[in-house]
């Protein structure tokens, strides 16, 4: 076996013929048990960032990945890191199943591979990801510029992510509350929830906490960025965080103004309707108030219930409707 980092022809056709032998079993296991669209998601985003990778795909499964992605190449895009990051949060790999794979590669190709350098994802795969969710965020807020602001997106994706599994209250119908589990929602609007609930994020932590050292790792965890001075400042720090979370799974504080509903600033109302508007002119045009309306809940997982409401927070916020479309 061999352990040094660089690979002889020979071995390099026989870890190709390994992993492509694992996607041949993984399509058709995806295909007998229906889950094609998650064999999709699972290679399909990466045979774009990484071509070499097509040498592990025999030509039929190519095309029929590329047929399945086209025109949605964005959702395939985001629904993959996101699937991915919260998979690193909440279902990371074990050291069994490490030391599993350290096995199968030694068995099937004679190479050894320490348990300890099978990962997850790596760190540049993270931040990549990570990067990619807060650029998807920042171009639906275009009034935002991306240099000032997309590392401050990149670093609340983590803390977003910890709470899809948390309950949310949002507005029902009949100005009753509903409780939701994002992690329950389906692929699509998981998607537009967790960009709506990152810009929220971004403006509440920007207004409420914008020195506050602690940050939520990739893997779920809060940590600080720097020492505290004393145990005092560093358990305000942590509560403040705290807070902040509950403000994103109840975005409902005291003050907000009055007929505004769920919406403590102009900032989160617009950040919330730009997705809308953008989704009904995508799939169902011509815009128009009862459509955003209706769409509200799909979309930004809120529910608007009536044109009334949406005209009663176009005006709490001193907005008007034609310049709000026009201008999205």
């Amino acid at each position: 076996m061999k352990s040094h980092p660089y690979l002889t022809h020979e071995e390099y056709t026989r870890v190709v013929a390994y992993f492509k032998t694992l996607t041949a079993f993984l399509k058709e296991n995806a295909l007998r048990t229906g889950h094609w669209e998650d064999f999709v998601r699972m290679c399909g985003p990466d045979l774009r960032r990484h071509p070499w990778q097509e040498q592990l795909y025999d030509r039929t499964t190519l095309r029929k990945i590329d047929q399945a992605m086209r025109g949605k190449e964005e959702f395939y895009s985001d629904t993959h890191d996101l699937l991915s990051l919260l998979q690193l949060q909440f279902d990371p790999i074990t050291s069994d199943q490490r030391r599993e794979v350290s096995r199968s590669i030694a068995s099937q190709t004679g190479l050894f591979i320490p348990d300890k350098s099978i990962v997850q994802m790596t760190d540049r795969e993270v931040d990549a990801a990570m990067m990619r969710l807060a650029a998807a965020s920042v171009s639906s807020a275009p009034d935002l510029q991306p240099p000032e602001v997309m590392k401050f997106f990149q670093w609340n994706v983590p803390h977003v992510l910890h709470t899809a599994v948390m309950m949310h209250t949002l507005p029902g119908r009949n100005g009753r509350k509903v409780r939701v589990q994002p992690m329950q929602l389906p692929l699509p609007i998981f998607r537009l929830w967790f960009q709506e609930r990152l810009l929220r994020t971004v403006v509440t932590r920007s207004q409420h906490a914008p020195e506050n050292p602690v940050w939520f790792s990739p893997g779920g965890t809060p940590q600080s960025t720097r020492r505290f001075a004393d145990p005092t400042e560093e358990l305000r720090a942590y509560n403040q965080v705290l807070e902040l979370t509950r403000r994103v799974c109840e975005p409902a504080p005291r003050g907000r103004p009055k007929g505004s509903g769920t919406f403590e600033t102009r900032e989160e109302f617009l950040a919330a309707l730009r997705l809308v508007i953008r989704h009904v002119r995508q799939h169902n045009p011509p815009v128009t108030q009862s459509k955003v309306a209706t769409y509200f809940h799909r979309v930004a997982g809120l529910v608007c219930g009536s044109d009334r409401q949406l005209r009663d927070w176009l005006e709490a916020f001193g907005l008007v409707w034609d310049e709000v479309r026009s201008s999205i």
